[in-house]
């Protein structure tokens, strides 16, 4: 069941491995520069390992996030 319009209804759902899609999903790097990333953060800078499709999962869900705060 999914949330359309403030109401609950039936619908089929489709399933996507993002980190099985090359370049848009999760994008592989040695060690040695996740750690150089991590020790230099940047509130500006996105994640390397996470390729494009990632802010659209983000985006949806900070709007799900959004909208249960909204319903307590």
């Amino acid at each position: 069941r999914f949330l359309f319009g403030g109401t609950e209804r039936n619908a089929k759902a489709w399933g996507i491995r993002i980190d099985d899609l090359p370049v848009l999903g999760y994008c592989a790097m040695s060690d040695e520069a996740r750690d150089e990333w991590m020790s230099n953060p940047d509130d500006s800078a996105v994640d390397p390992r996470k390729g494009n499709i990632y802010a659209i999962v983000e985006a949806v869900k900070a709007k799900e996030d959004e909208l249960k705060r909204g319903m307590r």
